[in-house]
């Protein structure tokens, strides 16, 4: 039906509270989902804020006991720093959603301990290392509590 005073189209039998409600439906439909983010803490390092899962990530020791989520295939690298006495051992694994892939990228600086993954299937995996505050040199002295390194990872 033609409106000839505004010169606005509007389907027969359709009001504007009609019209308006429909429209509202329709923004509350677009956005579910919305506002969702793929971690649940922020991170100092990469920032993974998103609806979807990333393709790739890389975390540090700042990120410690932070969860994130990763898409299958996506590639995951990690960077713990020390220093040339005080290293953090290699990271491990506990779950089999994540493999370890080679970095391509040579030699780390020294003092750096990398992990370098990929997404393999879904689950959930959390990685871990744990050094001493003395580091190697000091057997037997006690230097403080241990320093940790976990975070968790969510394959989708």
């Amino acid at each position: 039906m033609w409106n000839g005073v505004t010169g606005s189209a509007r389907p027969t039998g359709m009001t504007r509270h009609t019209a308006l409600r429909l429209i509202a439906s329709a923004a509350l439909l677009t956005s579910a989902g919305c506002g969702r983010t793929a971690h649940t803490t922020a991170p100092a390092g990469t920032p993974v804020q998103s609806a979807v899962c990333p393709a790739t990530a890389t975390v540090t020791e700042a990120d410690n006991g932070r969860t994130y989520c990763l898409t299958r295939s996506a590639h995951l690298e990690v960077y713990l720093h020390g220093t040339a006495q005080d290293r953090w051992p290699p990271i491990t694994l506990d779950g089999d959603a994540l493999r370890r892939v080679a970095s391509g990228k040579g030699i780390l600086a020294l003092g750096v301990t990398g992990g370098f993954f990929i997404a393999d299937h879904a689950g959930t995996v959390h990685l871990s290392s744990a050094r001493r505050p003395c580091g190697t040199s000091a057997p037997g002295v006690a230097c403080g509590p241990l320093r940790t390194f976990k975070i968790t990872i969510t394959v989708r």
